[in-house]
């Protein structure tokens, strides 16, 4: 067909061709309608958010690769509003401190001839060295008694749920109570403990959902706690939407997600190929800056120079571009 007859064509089927590309773009206006009114976008009661400030730890040239995992997500999540950070001097009498503290390099800190507790802007540290007494306790009443621990001093409310992700095995000093059962030489339970909100962890801002490490020696007396310098205590809440899985995937390999912890340090001018392995979804635990816990991709990943593979874990924003205030 030439182009005489192309035009001819055109001619005597212009009304045709014309009602068809207006059902077209009918059909699309439709669908854009369909899509923006009858998608569950959420309560959306806080209004707009600010993005979680994620801090990058990755600095190299990189080529990004996701591998075929499938995660499956639902299309809406809570949000939380925090109660607020938590007050040093709210704490320190819990742990049976008196007084004021002293203030060293922009530190709290409370001391007696035993106990010591330590705050910074984010974290706290306490410790004891008080002497080891007779073993009164197993590894299970030690995870009861490290959980209890932590709901006693009011760090967490009924909506947060504590479990022991990670127990070992320390001598600090009391070599005689070694334990018979295993023949091993500890004296301690070194327990870290995890926290979880509508069935998925919290997370710091290193991607790991360890938020508190106990130290619980045999004779039942905590030896040292460390955890961060707020209260897990969520209230009201309200449901915003959540980036598919197509979504993030696209966001990977534009390098979008933020790479907070590797297992082996890296030089930054090496070139590197990652692949994104497995994506999960987690709530993630702001600075005392941010008001609201928002839902975060916890993504496992793997870095290869060519000879060594080497793991990473990387944070990525889980709640849809259009709920965030500009940049």
């Amino acid at each position: 067909m030439n182009l005489e007859e192309i035009s001819k064509f055109l001619k005597r089927n212009l009304p045709v061709l014309a009602i068809a590309l207006g059902g077209i773009v009918l059909a699309l206006m439709i669908y854009t309608v369909l899509t923006n009114f009858l998608v569950d976008k959420g309560e959306q009661k806080f209004g707009r958010l600010e993005r979680p400030q994620i801090k990058n730890s990755l600095e190299a040239e990189v080529e990004y690769n996701v591998s075929n995992f499938k995660p499956d997500f639902p299309s809406l999540f809570k949000v939380y509003k925090i109660e607020g950070s938590l007050a040093p001097e709210t704490l320190a009498p819990k742990l049976g401190f008196k007084g004021g503290p002293k203030e060293i390099s922009g530190q709290k800190i409370w001391q007696t001839v035993r106990e010591n507790f330590t705050s910074s802007k984010a974290t706290f540290t306490y410790g004891s060295t008080q002497k080891m007494g007779q073993r009164s306790l197993n590894e299970e009443q030690a995870k009861r008694k490290a959980i209890d621990t932590i709901q006693k001093l009011g760090l967490t409310d009924g909506s947060v749920l504590l479990e022991a992700v990670e127990i070992n095995s320390l001598l600090l000093g009391g070599s005689h109570l070694t334990d018979p059962a295993k023949g091993q030489f500890f004296d301690t339970y070194a327990i870290n403990l995890a926290a979880k909100l509508d069935n998925v962890y919290i997370l710091n801002n290193l991607g790991s959902n360890s938020l508190y490490t106990l130290w619980v020696g045999v004779d039942g007396v905590v030896r040292k706690i460390q955890g961060p310098l707020q209260t897990l205590k969520f209230t009201e809440s309200t449901t915003y939407p959540l980036k598919n899985s197509s979504d993030l995937k696209k966001e990977l390999k534009q390098g979008k997600a933020k790479i907070v912890s590797l297992d082996n340090p890296i030089k930054p001018e090496q070139k590197f190929n990652l692949t994104f392995t497995k994506a999960e979804l987690a709530y993630y635990l702001p600075s005392q800056d941010e008001d609201y816990l928002q839902p975060i991709y916890k993504i496992d990943g793997l870095l290869y120079d060519g000879k060594t593979a080497i793991r990473l874990k990387a944070l990525q924003e889980a709640l849809k571009e259009g709920v965030f205030k500009k940049d």
